[in-house]
Protein backbone atom coordinates (compact mmCIF):
# COMPACT_ATOMS: atom_id res chain seq x y z
CA UNK A 1 0.00 0.00 0.00
CA UNK A 2 1.16 3.25 -1.04
CA UNK A 3 1.87 5.36 2.38
CA UNK A 4 1.58 9.37 2.97
CA UNK A 5 4.44 11.54 2.35
CA UNK A 6 5.60 14.84 3.28
CA UNK A 7 3.78 16.87 0.95
CA UNK A 8 1.01 14.14 0.15
CA UNK A 9 -0.49 14.18 3.73
CA UNK A 10 -2.61 10.77 2.68
CA UNK A 11 -1.81 7.10 1.02
CA UNK A 12 -3.89 6.68 -2.09
CA UNK A 13 -6.22 4.21 -0.52
CA UNK A 14 -6.99 6.73 2.46
CA UNK A 15 -7.54 9.40 -0.39
CA UNK A 16 -9.50 7.04 -2.15
CA UNK A 17 -11.78 6.60 1.60
CA UNK A 18 -11.76 10.22 2.23
CA UNK A 19 -12.99 11.30 -1.71
CA UNK A 20 -16.07 8.38 -1.49
CA UNK A 21 -17.73 10.09 1.50
CA UNK A 22 -18.50 13.15 -0.64
CA UNK A 23 -21.96 13.88 -1.98
CA UNK A 24 -22.41 12.45 -5.63
CA UNK A 25 -21.97 15.88 -7.23
CA UNK A 26 -19.14 17.23 -5.53
CA UNK A 27 -15.77 19.14 -7.08
CA UNK A 28 -13.76 16.15 -5.77
CA UNK A 29 -10.50 18.13 -6.95
CA UNK A 30 -11.85 20.86 -4.93
CA UNK A 31 -12.67 19.15 -1.83
CA UNK A 32 -8.86 16.94 -2.50
CA UNK A 33 -7.21 20.75 -2.65
CA UNK A 34 -9.01 22.04 0.34
CA UNK A 35 -8.43 19.02 2.32
CA UNK A 36 -4.61 18.85 1.50
CA UNK A 37 -4.45 22.39 2.55
CA UNK A 38 -6.07 21.81 5.37
CA UNK A 39 -4.18 18.82 6.49
CA UNK A 40 -0.62 20.90 5.61
CA UNK A 41 -1.68 23.91 7.75
CA UNK A 42 -2.42 21.51 10.85
CA UNK A 43 1.03 19.74 10.93
CA UNK A 44 2.96 23.11 10.55
CA UNK A 45 0.92 25.01 12.95
CA UNK A 46 2.07 25.85 16.06
CA UNK A 47 -0.62 26.69 18.64
CA UNK A 48 1.33 29.02 21.29
CA UNK A 49 1.65 32.29 19.62
CA UNK A 50 -1.86 31.97 18.24
CA UNK A 51 -3.00 31.24 21.91
CA UNK A 52 -1.13 34.31 23.23
CA UNK A 53 -2.29 36.59 20.49
CA UNK A 54 -6.30 34.78 21.44
CA UNK A 55 -5.83 36.01 24.79
CA UNK A 56 -4.45 39.66 23.71
CA UNK A 57 -7.51 39.63 20.94
CA UNK A 58 -9.78 38.60 23.90
CA UNK A 59 -8.46 41.75 26.09
CA UNK A 60 -9.13 44.09 23.58
CA UNK A 61 -12.64 43.40 23.12
CA UNK A 62 -12.85 43.75 26.79
CA UNK A 63 -11.68 46.86 27.08
CA UNK A 64 -14.20 48.47 23.94
CA UNK A 65 -16.68 46.70 26.09
CA UNK A 66 -15.55 48.17 29.26
CA UNK A 67 -15.40 51.90 27.50
CA UNK A 68 -18.63 51.66 25.79
CA UNK A 69 -20.91 50.88 29.02
CA UNK A 70 -19.03 53.88 30.70
CA UNK A 71 -20.53 56.88 32.05
CA UNK A 72 -18.97 59.38 29.78
CA UNK A 73 -20.23 56.86 26.59
CA UNK A 74 -23.48 56.60 28.02
CA UNK A 75 -23.73 60.53 28.01
CA UNK A 76 -22.27 60.89 24.93
CA UNK A 77 -25.19 58.64 23.47
CA UNK A 78 -27.64 60.40 25.26
CA UNK A 79 -26.66 63.69 23.78
CA UNK A 80 -26.48 62.51 20.50
CA UNK A 81 -29.88 61.05 21.21
CA UNK A 82 -30.59 64.73 21.70
CA UNK A 83 -29.50 65.80 18.70
CA UNK A 84 -30.73 63.38 16.46
CA UNK A 85 -34.00 64.68 17.14
CA UNK A 86 -32.91 68.15 15.76
CA UNK A 87 -31.17 67.10 12.62
CA UNK A 88 -32.10 67.01 9.12
CA UNK A 89 -32.09 66.00 6.41
CA UNK A 90 -33.65 62.65 6.72
CA UNK A 91 -31.53 60.09 5.56
CA UNK A 92 -28.55 61.26 7.71
CA UNK A 93 -30.60 61.70 10.69
CA UNK A 94 -31.77 58.11 9.93
CA UNK A 95 -27.83 57.21 9.66
CA UNK A 96 -27.02 58.66 12.99
CA UNK A 97 -29.48 57.06 14.87
CA UNK A 98 -28.53 53.73 13.42
CA UNK A 99 -24.98 54.59 14.51
CA UNK A 100 -26.51 55.37 18.26
CA UNK A 101 -28.68 52.17 17.97
CA UNK A 102 -24.90 50.07 16.88
CA UNK A 103 -23.49 51.86 20.08
CA UNK A 104 -25.58 51.10 22.12
CA UNK A 105 -25.67 47.09 21.43
CA UNK A 106 -22.36 47.10 20.60
CA UNK A 107 -20.71 46.02 24.64
CA UNK A 108 -22.88 42.99 24.51
CA UNK A 109 -21.46 41.87 21.18
CA UNK A 110 -17.89 43.11 22.62
CA UNK A 111 -18.49 40.64 25.24
CA UNK A 112 -19.52 37.83 23.15
CA UNK A 113 -16.49 37.89 21.24
CA UNK A 114 -13.71 38.28 24.32
CA UNK A 115 -15.28 34.81 25.09
CA UNK A 116 -15.06 32.84 22.23
CA UNK A 117 -12.95 29.89 23.01
CA UNK A 118 -9.43 29.91 22.11
CA UNK A 119 -8.99 27.36 18.70
CA UNK A 120 -6.62 25.33 18.55
CA UNK A 121 -4.57 23.64 15.96
CA UNK A 122 -6.60 20.83 15.69
CA UNK A 123 -10.31 22.77 16.26
CA UNK A 124 -9.32 24.41 13.26
CA UNK A 125 -8.12 21.40 11.27
CA UNK A 126 -11.99 20.20 12.33
CA UNK A 127 -13.50 23.88 10.70
CA UNK A 128 -11.73 23.36 7.62
CA UNK A 129 -13.24 19.87 7.17
CA UNK A 130 -16.71 20.83 7.97
CA UNK A 131 -16.26 23.93 5.30
CA UNK A 132 -14.67 21.71 2.96
CA UNK A 133 -17.97 19.23 3.22
CA UNK A 134 -19.99 22.03 3.11
CA UNK A 135 -18.49 23.41 -0.28
CA UNK A 136 -18.93 20.12 -1.85
CA UNK A 137 -22.34 20.56 -1.15
CA UNK A 138 -22.65 17.95 2.15
CA UNK A 139 -24.97 19.58 5.06
CA UNK A 140 -23.77 19.29 8.89
CA UNK A 141 -25.01 17.02 11.35
CA UNK A 142 -24.72 16.16 14.70
CA UNK A 143 -25.34 13.01 14.13
CA UNK A 144 -22.47 10.57 16.02
CA UNK A 145 -22.85 8.08 12.91
CA UNK A 146 -23.26 8.94 8.67
CA UNK A 147 -21.24 10.13 5.99
CA UNK A 148 -19.62 13.93 7.64
CA UNK A 149 -18.79 11.74 10.71
CA UNK A 150 -16.84 9.03 8.46
CA UNK A 151 -15.13 11.66 6.24
CA UNK A 152 -13.97 13.48 9.50
CA UNK A 153 -12.37 10.49 10.99
CA UNK A 154 -10.96 9.35 7.88
CA UNK A 155 -8.95 12.50 7.64
CA UNK A 156 -8.33 13.49 11.18
CA UNK A 157 -7.11 10.18 12.74
CA UNK A 158 -4.31 9.48 9.90
CA UNK A 159 -2.57 13.01 10.53
CA UNK A 160 -3.91 13.91 14.25
CA UNK A 161 -3.05 10.16 15.90
CA UNK A 162 -6.40 10.19 17.15
CA UNK A 163 -9.50 8.00 17.66
CA UNK A 164 -12.05 10.08 16.94
CA UNK A 165 -15.71 9.43 18.27
CA UNK A 166 -18.98 10.22 17.16
CA UNK A 167 -19.53 12.09 20.37
CA UNK A 168 -16.23 13.63 19.54
CA UNK A 169 -17.50 15.04 16.10
CA UNK A 170 -20.62 15.85 17.29
CA UNK A 171 -19.22 18.39 19.74
CA UNK A 172 -17.02 19.73 17.23
CA UNK A 173 -19.77 20.42 15.07
CA UNK A 174 -21.20 22.50 17.72
CA UNK A 175 -18.42 24.53 18.21
CA UNK A 176 -17.97 25.17 15.15
CA UNK A 177 -21.81 26.30 14.42
CA UNK A 178 -21.46 28.49 17.24
CA UNK A 179 -18.58 29.60 16.08
CA UNK A 180 -19.68 31.08 12.79
CA UNK A 181 -23.00 32.57 14.52
CA UNK A 182 -20.74 34.86 16.58
CA UNK A 183 -18.64 36.11 13.22
CA UNK A 184 -22.05 36.13 11.26
CA UNK A 185 -23.47 38.32 13.86
CA UNK A 186 -20.29 40.63 13.48
CA UNK A 187 -21.20 41.58 10.18
CA UNK A 188 -22.46 44.62 10.98
CA UNK A 189 -19.71 45.81 13.33
CA UNK A 190 -19.12 49.61 13.73
CA UNK A 191 -15.84 50.53 11.84
CA UNK A 192 -13.81 53.68 12.00
CA UNK A 193 -12.41 54.73 8.72
CA UNK A 194 -9.95 57.80 9.70
CA UNK A 195 -12.16 60.31 11.36
CA UNK A 196 -15.13 59.04 9.97
CA UNK A 197 -17.10 56.76 12.07
CA UNK A 198 -19.71 54.81 9.87
CA UNK A 199 -22.20 51.65 10.09
CA UNK A 200 -21.61 48.85 7.50
CA UNK A 201 -24.53 47.56 6.74
CA UNK A 202 -25.46 43.72 6.68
Amino acid sequence: MAQATNSEPFSRREWQEILAYLPPKADRTAAKAAIKAAAHEYSTCDDAPKYAEHQRQSQQWLLVRDILKSDNAKKTREALARSAREISPEPLKSDLLRLIEGISSFPERANSRAKVRFVSGLEHLYARIFDAWIAAGGRLSKTQTGKLASFTCAIVNPIAGKRLTGAGIKKAVERYEKRRSVYLKGEGDLAVEATVVKLKSE
